[in-house]
């Protein structure tokens, strides 16, 4: 099970979402502009992935091009680490935890 938090703004999305309790790694460049944020956590008395990223500007278009990256980096850190990675038991649950992530 993993999850893929995008937000728009560094303060306060962002933020709320390193706030949320689990222990995030330090940041990893993606490309020169995009870094993300890896956690690792319990979840049904399984252990879940997350990685984090904010999109370098507001607005669709830079949204979707950071998505973009996402995308390529997930298939590219599936292709080193095995499919156990970037597993999701259910899109409900993935939804839940990121809505528990922002309103802490």
């Amino acid at each position: 099970m993993g999850a893929w938090p995008l937000t728009a703004l560094r303060a306060p999305e962002y933020e709320a979402v390193m706030r949320n309790g689990w222990t995030w790694e330090a940041a990893k460049p993606v490309d020169n502009v995009l870094f993300v944020q890896r956690a690792e956590f319990q979840s049904g008395g399984r252990t879940c992935v997350a990685h984090a990223a904010v999109a370098p500007r507001m607005g669709m278009v830079s949204t979707a091009l950071t998505a973009a990256k996402l995308i390529e980096h997930a298939a590219a850190v599936n292709a080193v680490n095995g499919p156990k990675e970037l597993t999701h038991r259910d899109g409900v649950g993935d939804r839940r935890m990121m809505a528990d992530a922002v309103r802490d």
